[in-house]
């Protein structure tokens, strides 16, 4: 809880671009409280170290290390195991140290196992920050996933069901295994990659549980991932928070953030843990502890923690009722049944467009690709709208034809055709008035008249006269 929180606002730690004061760091490695192997490189600024806490006891004199390549190194070491009675895992600590003062982070738990060829716990990525009374801020990440062989011959395929990836460390750790003498020695081997800030590593160790009478191997494939940045100003709101209080040195070994990852269940197997994303689960953990700074400070020695917030008003959306959706909806559908009524039971002249219905009176007489023009309207050489010079009472073209004289002479003819046809007194003498009007249509100076039906409206035309 956030105290004096308003309700309706929502509060994020605040971040800042940080930069890193110190990438190269020699190694070392702390077998036990007594001896560590230190492996310094040119120009290193810091140290970044690895202790093991578990139950074997390391025998010193019996250390062997072979440098591979310049940042690759295996370790093998006898010991003893301190628990005779139980097989515990290895738990890798880091820490950092630079001015002699000393930031680290562990797994303080011990897990306690009997080798099944699996994973003994859930991955999982630490992470911790410390901040010095002088304001300069040290972050340190670990991702660790452990796993019990049952012997050396199923390390690899032990492995490749647990990781996803076989990488250079996992294949040297199955050479070294296979050359050691397991089943009658407690030994732990090492295979280490240094790069810079970043240390890749697997570490196993050979047991024998003598109330078991079992033997059986304690693994763990870690990274390890180091930030320090460059000294920052005292944090004004820290102080003000602390009512002026200076910031405290505070212990050596501290647990910001613990991550637990559940791997994916594919139906009655749980699926390969990829090493990538172990590696980018601890980056990506540090790199977010160091961008908040002196912003976020936790004070161990008096148990209180100070965060300084960005604040951001929340605007409220509009609510939509359902009911106004259910009408949106309803009313949507009615208009598709609309649509599709119309479009089955209406006249095409109702439910398409003046273009798609001349094109379908036109269309065994045209081409298929219909050219059209908008002023005046015409579609194929076909005017669909008169031209808006042309007069509307009388249609008189240039060539001197009068479109209403073809009219009238076919109001006559149809005149003089309709007596004809209402004192006829048989078929015979219907059919003989057809022939006298066609006749008299024939005598007329070739004129041509052209009905054409757009829809359900019937156009009368005559084309031009000649003299």
């Amino acid at each position: 809880n956030i105290p004096g929180a308003v309700a309706g606002q929502r509060y994020t730690p605040k971040s800042y671009p940080y930069v890193t004061g110190c990438d190269s760091m020699n190694l070392d490695l702390l077998l036990n409280a007594d001896s560590d192997l230190t492996f310094p490189i040119s120009g290193g600024c810091a140290t970044a170290g690895i202790a093991f806490s578990s139950n074997f006891i390391p025998n010193i004199s019996t250390v062997r290390v072979a440098n591979t390549s310049e940042n690759r190194l295996s370790i093998t070491v006898d010991g003893t195991n301190a628990t005779p009675d139980i097989l515990s895992m290895i738990s890798p600590a880091p820490f950092l140290i630079k001015d002699g003062f000393m930031c680290g982070t562990a797994d303080d738990s011990i897990d306690v196992f009997i080798p099944t060829n699996r994973l003994t716990s859930l991955p999982q990525t630490l992470v911790t920050k410390c901040v010095l009374p002088s304001g300069e801020v040290r972050v340190i990440s670990l991702s660790t996933i452990k796993f019990s062989p049952t012997g050396p011959e199923v390390f690899r395929a032990v492995t490749e069901t647990i990781l996803d990836g076989y990488d250079e460390l996992l294949q040297a750790m199955e050479f070294a295994l296979g050359n050691a003498a397991y089943a009658s020695t407690c030994t732990m081997f090492l295979e280490v990659k240094s790069n810079n800030s970043s240390i890749d590593a697997v570490s196993c160790y050979s047991l024998k549980s003598q109330l078991l009478n079992t033997n059986g191997l304690s693994c763990v494939y870690f990274n390890i991932n180091m930030l320090i940045l460059e000294q920052q100003e005292i944090s004004l709101d820290i102080t003000n928070a602390r009512e002026g209080m200076p910031l405290q040195l505070q212990p050596n070994i501290t647990l910001a953030m613990a991550i637990r990852h559940v791997p994916k269940i594919s139906l009655t197997a749980l699926e390969r843990t990829p090493i990538s994303m172990m590696k980018g689960a601890s980056l990506a953990a540090a790199q977010y502890m160091a961008s908040l700074g002196q912003n976020v400070y936790a004070d161990y020695l008096e148990e209180q923690l100070y965060v300084v917030f960005d604040v951001a008003d929340i605007e409220e959306g509009l609510l939509i009722p359902d009911w106004l959706v259910a009408v949106v909806c309803t009313l949507t559908g009615l208009c598709f049944l609309l649509w599709g009524w119309t479009k089955k039971y209406l006249d095409i002249v109702y439910t398409s467009s003046l273009y798609g219905i001349v094109s379908k009176s036109i269309k065994g007489e045209s081409h298929v690709i219909m050219r059209s023009k908008i002023n005046p309207l015409q579609v194929d050489d076909r005017h669909i709208v008169p031209d808006n010079d042309d007069d509307n009472d009388n249609d008189t073209r240039s060539d001197g034809y009068n479109g209403n004289d073809t009219h009238s002479d076919f109001a006559e003819t149809m005149a003089e055709r309709i007596p004809q046809v209402e004192n006829a007194t048989s078929m015979e003498e219907i059919e003989m008035a057809d022939i006298a009007v066609s006749m008299e249509e024939t005598e007329m100076t070739d004129t041509a008249v052209s009905m054409e039906k757009i829809g359900t409206t019937s156009v009368e035309g005559a084309s031009e006269l000649n003299p």
